[in-house]
């Protein structure tokens, strides 16, 4: 099950999709646009992932309620596409992979604690009942 959200929305840009729904779901959010448009406006690097940290915050609150029935926790993986250089023939950048870059992971009944969460983790701190774990790296680009 695939949904594309929007920051209209009040959710974050990119695909997220759910890929496990019992004992403990997975969901798996690109955040390749979100991140393209953090970007676009020269954060740091710790602004960055505190934003998409509290970003995966408010995916768990949105999708955690309907989940809480079958699945005991919920993890969302972060992850990005990377590009490499522009290629001379075709004009754009060119596909490097795909980095994983971070979990969080909590309990489905506490998904009333995901507005908290996402601002304690947009301030930079980790709020208890939730766990974070950088698995990979933000591009080279920010600084």
């Amino acid at each position: 099950m695939t949904f594309v959200t929007a920051r209209a929305e009040g959710m974050p840009q990119g695909t997220i999709t759910l890929t496990k729904a019992r004992g403990d779901a997975l969901i798996v959010w690109d955040a390749t646009d979100e991140l393209a448009s953090l970007i676009s406006k020269k954060p740091t690097r710790k602004a960055t992932l505190a934003q998409l940290e509290s970003d995966a915050a408010l995916i768990y609150g949105d999708r955690a309620p309907a989940l809480k029935k079958n699945a005991r926790s919920l993890t969302i993986l972060v992850l990005y596409t990377k590009t490499g250089a522009i290629s001379p023939t075709y004009h754009t950048a060119t596909f490097e992979g795909v980095e994983r870059l971070l979990t969080v992971k909590a309990q489905t009944a506490d998904f009333k604690h995901a507005a908290q969460w996402s601002q304690s983790l947009a301030a930079g701190k980790t709020p208890a009942g939730i766990s974070l774990e950088i698995i990979g790296q933000l591009p080279p680009e920010l600084q």
